[in-house]
């Protein structure tokens, strides 16, 4: 991983363990802001790693799972270069956001599954 996503990835996953303190309500809010983002940022480089690169940061959405402040499931959208639409589908482990299970599509077609989105 390049040294400005560890940073921001080490970053959003120092946030989660800083809220500990935190109401329930508001550590789910913060665990879906940072696994969106480091969700988003590590698809691109999982995408271009099998062969579809990325047109930008895919949009992505984090809802969290009931029973849990920390673990959510992640859906993300977005577009390769070449025009194909993606999708990323996954759910996360807790409070390191871009470690989960996670799944890539390229129009409609599965190109990778993986535990660590962007490792």
């Amino acid at each position: 991983m390049e040294h400005g996503k560890r940073w921001r990835v080490g970053a959003a996953v120092g946030l989660v363990l800083m809220v500990a303190g935190c109401s329930s309500s508001t550590t789910k809010d913060i665990s879906s802001a940072v696994a969106r983002n480091a969700v988003a940022v590590g698809a691109v480089k999982e995408f271009r790693d099998h062969h579809h690169a990325l047109d930008g940061l895919p949009t992505c959405t984090a809802v969290p799972i009931a029973g849990s402040n920390t673990k959510v499931n992640v859906t993300c959208k977005g577009a390769t270069k070449a025009g194909e639409p993606v999708t990323l589908v996954g759910r996360t482990n807790g409070a390191n956001e871009v470690r989960g299970t996670f799944t890539g599509l390229v129009a409609g077609k599965q190109v990778f599954t993986t535990t660590c989105i962007g490792c």
